[in-house]
């Protein structure tokens, strides 16, 4: 989990614009869609550095293409002051299985469906603040705003 709190020197850019703040240690890479199934909507993947994958928290941003996702399995709630829609599944650990949590959020900007979600593998019941904290400074970019 993120300990220190979200600093702008930090944000990075999806060419697809979009933008997030990254914790402090934390990389993070673009897929760009593509015409298979295997990378359907431009993504963006953050996690921490020099971790095994599937080992450690992570946070994703897809733009979505459909108009209207299905949202029936999320419930309303509301995100940077706007409508939206979450769900959150849980796991608790066994002798051969972590922990998980897993946090989903839908919503629209800018007239594009996106999907926030962060995974971590602690068992938990809610998001914790930190990051919700890095969650909210979630934003579209216009093109020209983005840097190159």
């Amino acid at each position: 989990l993120p300990k220190t709190p979200p600093a702008e020197d930090r944000r990075v850019h999806n060419p697809f614009h979009f933008s997030i703040v990254a914790p402090p240690r934390w990389d993070w890479r673009v897929t760009p869609p593509k015409s298979d199934a295997t990378a359907k909507y431009p993504t963006m993947a953050l996690g921490p550095k020099k971790t095994f994958p599937r080992r450690c928290a992570s946070i994703r941003i897809e733009k979505h293409a459909e108009l209207s996702p299905d949202l029936s399995a999320y419930s309303p709630t509301s995100f940077q002051g706007l409508p939206a829609f979450s769900e959150v599944e849980t796991r608790p650990g066994t002798l051969d299985d972590s922990p998980f949590f897993s946090y989903s959020l839908f919503f629209q900007r800018s007239g594009d469906w996106y999907r926030l979600g962060y995974v971590g593998l602690l068992h938990q019941e809610e998001l914790p603040p930190m990051v919700q904290r890095y969650l909210e400074t979630f934003r579209v970019e216009s093109p020209v705003n983005q840097p190159p």
